[in-house]
């Protein structure tokens, strides 16, 4: 039996009347950019009197998500800047995702969307135009983010509109922290995740109780059950002529509950800076399935598909989440 590769990004809101989100050397760029910068790190903590911030990435797509779901159909509570049926006159949007860690530090409350200034450059133009969610704590749902109390953390998407022609190889992201005179900034390229390696020789351990160990990862036409649970199913690209990297990966969960496969974990690639989003499948009911979940003392099969219209190359990373952690795969192990 065989089945087409379903998309793990269903919209949850789609945006229309988007503004503009580029221009000239306006008066706010050229006050900004002549300004000296200080480089900023991913995964360093950067602090004034009133807020902390790490930023975790900076990813470009065509979505910003939630890096895990709780849907019964497996999709992702994610924002999508175009689609087919809904796109601007003068163009479809890109999104740049910068993931940030943040904590109010301050004696009063901190509103995430004002007293944070987040925007890219290149060379000619500045983009400030963005929109700012909150992650959930179980890292399930986006919601439009407002004020953080005092002594709380949360996890916060800035995500910058810009337009799907631009060339991203240029980019420089930037932040400014509400009490201080600085301006944070870092080449997109630069702005990749902080990842540990995840490969069949370092199982994955997570607060759960779940243990993920690689079996395989592989390039094929189509990805194929590996135990007598998927039966003979296998999944399909959804464009003709496209590969699926498959990343088998087994589930042992040693926790005391059931753990939903949705809020397991949740894979990505990055190619040039471009974010792709991954696919996870269950090998459950003589079937591959896009939901369920695994029961505690039980071993199960399951896979990170990503489609690609060629065989991967040494530019493409990719990358298991969990637990908010990202794990690197390395390209050479899906060839």
């Amino acid at each position: 039996m065989k089945k087409r590769f379903l998309s793990l990004c269903l919209a949850a809101c789609m945006l229309t009347g988007l503004a503009g989100c580029g221009g000239t050397a306006d008066d706010l760029m050229n006050s900004v950019l002549k300004e000296e910068d200080e480089t900023f790190v991913t995964g360093q903590q950067y602090k004034d009197k009133a807020a902390a911030i790490t930023m975790e990435y900076a990813a470009l797509s065509d979505c910003t998500m939630a890096p895990l779901t709780l849907e019964d159909d497996g999709s992702v509570n994610a924002y999508y800047a175009s689609d087919d049926e809904n796109s601007d006159e003068e163009g479809d949007y890109l999104y740049l995702d910068c993931v940030s860690t943040v904590k109010n530090v301050g004696s009063e409350e901190l509103d995430l969307e004002d007293d944070l200034y987040f925007y890219c450059a290149d060379e000619n133009d500045m983009y400030d135009d963005y929109m700012v969610f909150v992650e959930s704590a179980d890292g399930t749902t986006l919601d439009d983010a407002g004020e953080l109390q005092k002594g709380k953390t949360a996890r916060v998407h800035y995500t910058l509109v810009l337009p799907e022609d631009i060339s991203w190889t240029q980019l420089k992201v930037y932040f400014i922290m509400p009490e201080s005179s600085t301006t944070y900034a870092a080449p997109l390229s630069d702005c990749k995740p902080n990842a540990q390696a995840f490969s069949a020789d370092t199982p994955v351990k997570t607060a759960g109780g779940a243990v993920l160990t690689m079996k395989s990862c592989t390039v094929a036409d189509e990805a194929a059950s590996l135990t007598d649970a998927g039966g003979n199913t296998s999944i399909q690209p959804i464009t003709d002529g496209d590969k699926l990297v498959d990343i088998a990966i087994e589930v042992t969960n040693n926790g005391s509950e059931a753990l939903t496969l949705g809020t397991l974990y949740g894979g990505q690639m990055l190619e040039d800076g471009f974010n792709s989003l991954g696919t996870v499948v269950l090998e459950a009911g003589n079937d591959m399935v896009y939901s369920g979940s695994i029961a505690s003392g039980s071993t199960v099969m399951t896979h990170l598909l990503f489609e690609l219209a060629e065989d991967p190359t040494e530019d493409q990373s990719f990358y298991l989440y969990a637990d908010g952690m990202f794990y690197s795969i390395a390209v050479n192990a899906a060839k």
